[in-house]
C-alpha cells in the first residue's frame, strides 16, 4: 500500500468514527445542548458535557428545552449581568463546572472576563479566580488565574 493511500484509509477511519460518534445518542445530546448554550459558550467542555448526558440519561426529561432552562442555565452563574463577549462566548470552567462570573472591563484593545470558584484542598476550601481576556490582535481566549 501507497503512502497516499495508507493516508486514505486512514482518514476515511477517522471519518467513519467521527460520523458514528455524532450519531450515537451521545453525539446527538451534545450536538442539541451545544446550539442550546450558544449564548454561554462556542465550544462546550468535554466534561461538562459528560457530566450533563449523564444527567440528563438519569433524568430522562420530556421537553429537553424545558430541562435546559430548568437544570442546565442555572448552572452559568453570574453576580450582576451576563458577560457581553467581544467574540465568541467562551465561558469558564474547570473539572466539568461552570464558574461564577464577576465581572468584565476594558483594556486598550481587550476585553478581560473574569470569573471565580473554589477548590477543595488539604486546608479546605480556597477561592480562585480566573480570568480570560479576548483582544482585537487575537481571537483565542487566554487565560490566568489568581489563587488565594
Amino acid at each position: 500500500m501507497s503512502r497516499a493511500e495508507e493516508l486514505r484509509a486512514k482518514f476515511r477511519a477517522k471519518g467513519a468514527a467521527i460520523k458514528a460518534e455524532m450519531e450515537s445518542p451521545y453525539g446527538q445530546f451534545r450536538s442539541k445542548l451545544s446550539m442550546s448554550l450558544d449564548d454561554y459558550c462556542a465550544t462546550l467542555e468535554d466534561q461538562l458535557a459528560q457530566q450533563l448526558f449523564d444527567r440528563y440519561s438519569h433524568d430522562q426529561p420530556k421537553d429537553f428545552d424545558k430541562w435546559i432552562s430548568d437544570t442546565v442555565i442555572p448552572l452559568f452563574k453570574s453576580q450582576n449581568a451576563l458577560p457581553v463577549w467581544r467574540f465568541e462566548p467562551d465561558w469558564l470552567c474547570e473539572n466539568g463546572h461552570p464558574l461564577t462570573f464577576i465581572g468584565q472591563f476594558e483594556g486598550q484593545d481587550e476585553t478581560f472576563y473574569a470569573f471565580q470558584g473554589f477548590r477543595d484542598t488539604r486546608d479546605g476550601k480556597i477561592r480562585y479566580t480566573k480570568l480570560a481576556a479576548q483582544g482585537d490582535s487575537y481571537r483565542n481566549n487566554m487565560e490566568g488565574e489568581i489563587v488565594g
